[in-house]
């Protein structure tokens, strides 16, 4: 009779094999004569054993020897062990234990002892904080009549997935809460006994499923292969937006079981998936473009220095042949590459691989010059970046170079005929100050001596001579002066603009007093600067406003000034002293404000205003030995002003 029992029990665990093999915890079953009847894959997978350690007929006994194998059970044996879950039920209770595997997993295992004596296990892993080997007894897990359907059905309630078995015939013989759960659109037509075809057309009339065009009698045709001839899982998102997949299983027996999985967040990866290769596709593409329209040569390399990216002008400015470059090769053999191809001189080239072979060189940030063999100068930046990788940009810098040098050229060239320039205008001076004064000497006497004899032409010729050495006197003065501006530079130090105004004045005493003249200033700062200069700008610049006065007008001059703090060009704060000197004279038409700074330059005829030419030349000479500007601005019969900006100090004075 035993052996009978035995039997029996064997072959009902054999018929529940199949309905626990796609569980998600592990089960077995052993029999009233303590056998391992049936056991799941995860029941192997868990307990970190194969089943050539452990199989069909070992006694519960050696199936917990080599379960202790791959656990962290402390001081606990094989023995022990299986005495503790037998104590626990000859009182009547279930054995729970909570451990960790070798893998620092949290495991569950229990056992319950059923009054036919056979006994169930289970194992799952533990997502929640749990203490190491806690051994107890869950004084909730009762004895249970017998091993029944309804009874492996409620296990099956814990498991995430939902399951349905029916029956050869079709009829649902048992089903867990989420079958129903995660086919809500069919959850009235799911119950016990219900025949497949009935929740098929609950599932057609739903709506829920994309059928692809197929009739009522086509989707239940297929449906019904399905169950009695399953090939493949399927997937529909339910109204509520949940993604769920179907699939079948035959049994030996006729029966099917069905699984419904929620796979909404495999579903969310899988489309975040293919939206970010979709917008990696996108960037590839664009940088493609992107790359391929520089005008720039363009390479990036890895922490190995070797080439990931690179772009059509990069080939063209090492000279690489295309069909030779490829990702990984390192950034020496492209160089060699290049000079092999003769794209460098034999100089140049044992120069360029010098720089290259300096390990320091790739790790800084660096801009170098490539002379070409072909005469082309390539300007090279190598800038690190983040991971150690390296950008390389390459511009054709040719045209450039040239344009530079040819400005330092002429440049040079300016600042030599200025000096030349310079040179003869002091040299000149000096040379003509003798002749000039023998000229008004003897004039002088000519007049004193024999003026009442000569006749009315000798006379006038005379008056004439002295007239126009009286002229040349003053040109030489004014080119003179001109000359000592910008002879030499002369150290900068603070000046007060008042002082050096009151100076002009006295100087101008007489004028002042013949015009009438009204001079208005007011807030002049003290800033860095050359007394003697500063004076000679304004003594030049009111002697101009007195000079081009409207006739029968009182002149009136104002000189205000005000310090502003202006930005550089490189975002240095600096504070400009602001003069402007407003008359009301005669003016002057705009077209001619900047000509009028010129040398020699003159708006008026010499029969209506004397003058050289050179008195704002000059006072542009000294405004820039100030770092200054000025600038003037006109209107016809109204009046002009000048405006000068002078910084107020000069940091770099002593460094000049």
């Amino acid at each position: 009779m035993q052996d009978t029992a035995a039997t029996a029990q064997f072959d009902q665990a054999q018929e529940y094999h199949n309905l626990i093999d796609g569980l998600n915890v592990g089960f077995a079953i052993y029999g009233s004569n303590g056998q391992l009847l049936t056991a799941n894959e995860n029941f192997y997978s868990f307990h970190s054993i194969s089943k050539d350690d452990v199989y069909i007929g070992m006694t519960m006994l050696e199936v917990i020897g080599y379960t202790v194998k791959s656990k962290k059970f402390g001081k606990f044996d094989a023995q022990t062990i299986y005495k503790m879950v037998t104590d626990t039920f000859e009182r009547g209770e279930a054995f729970r234990i909570e451990l960790l595997d070798k893998h620092e997993r949290k495991l569950r295992i229990s056992r319950h002892l059923k009054p036919n004596r056979m006994v169930v296990e289970t194992i799952e892993h533990l997502f929640t904080d749990t203490t190491s080997n806690n051994f107890n007894q869950d004084q909730n897990l009762k004895h249970a009549p017998s091993l029944t359907i309804e009874e492996l059905t409620s296990a099956l309630n814990r498991t995430a997935d939902g399951f349905g078995l029916f029956s050869a015939e079709g009829q649902l013989l048992a089903y867990n809460n989420n079958y129903v759960s995660l086919n809500p659109d069919i959850a009235h037509a799911i119950r016990i006994g219900a025949r497949h075809t009935d929740i098929i057309a609950a599932v057609f009339d739903s709506g829920q499923v994309n059928l692809n065009g197929m009739t009522r009698e086509q989707f239940h045709a297929y449906a019904e292969r399905e169950r009695l001839a399953p090939t493949g899982a399927t997937a529909h998102q339910n109204k509520d937006g949940k993604w769920v997949r179907f699939s079948a299983h035959r049994l030996e027996n006729g029966c099917t079981i069905f699984n419904v999985s929620d796979i909404s967040q495999l579903k969310h990866h899988e489309l975040l998936t293919k939206d970010l290769s979709q917008q990696a596709a996108t960037q590839e593409v664009q940088l493609h473009y992107a790359l391929a329209n520089m005008s720039q040569g363009l390479a990036m390399f890895d922490e190995k220095q070797e080439i990931l990216v690179w772009n059509d002008q990069y080939l063209k400015m090492t000279g690489v042949d295309p069909a030779l470059i490829k990702k990984g090769m390192p950034r020496l053999d492209i160089l060699r590459s290049s000079i092999k191809r003769g794209h460098y001189s034999k100089e140049k080239a044992i120069e360029t691989l010098k720089m290259y072979k300096d390990k320091g060189f790739t790790g800084k940030e660096s801009i170098n010059h490539h002379f070409l063999a072909d005469g082309r100068i390539i300007e090279v930046h190598n800038r690190p970046v983040s991971n150690d990788y390296t950008i390389v940009t390459m511009s054709d810098v040719t045209q450039r170079e040239h344009d530079t040098s040819q400005l330092a050229k002429y440049t040079k060239s300016l600042e030599r005929s200025n000096a030349e320039l310079q040179d003869f205008a002091y040299v000149a001076s000096h040379d003509l100050q003798e002749p000039l004064r023998k000229i008004e000497t003897f004039g002088d006497r000519l007049a004193q001596k024999y003026g009442s004899t000569l006749q009315k032409d000798g006379a006038l010729y005379l008056d004439r001579m002295q007239h126009a050495a009286s002229r040349m006197r003053q040109l030489i003065n004014d080119l003179l002066t001109y000359s000592r501006v910008t002879e030499k530079k002369r150290l900068l130090i603070p000046i007060d603009l008042n002082t050096v105004i009151e100076g002009v004045l006295n100087d101008l005493h007489i004028q002042l007093e013949d015009t009438r003249a009204t001079i208005d200033i007011n807030g002049l700062a003290t800033i860095d600067g050359d007394a003697s200069q500063l004076r000679q700008l304004f003594q030049n610049l009111i002697s101009n406003a007195l000079k081009f006065r409207k006739s029968n007008v009182q002149p009136i001059i104002q000189i205000t000034g005000e310090t502003v703090t202006i930005e550089d060009k490189l975002g240095t704060s600096k504070d400009i002293h602001h003069i402007k000197i407003t008359d009301n004279g005669i003016g002057f038409d705009n077209r001619f404000k900047d000509q009028i700074f010129t040398i020699f330059k003159r708006l008026h005829g010499r029969m209506e205003y004397d003058g050289t030419g050179i008195g704002l030349s000059t006072c542009n000479k000294i405004v820039e030995q100030h770092f200054g500007t000025i600038e003037a601005d006109g209107q016809e019969g109204i009046g002009s002003t000048f405006e000068v900006r002078i910084p107020v100090k000069h940091a770099s004075e002593s460094k000049r």
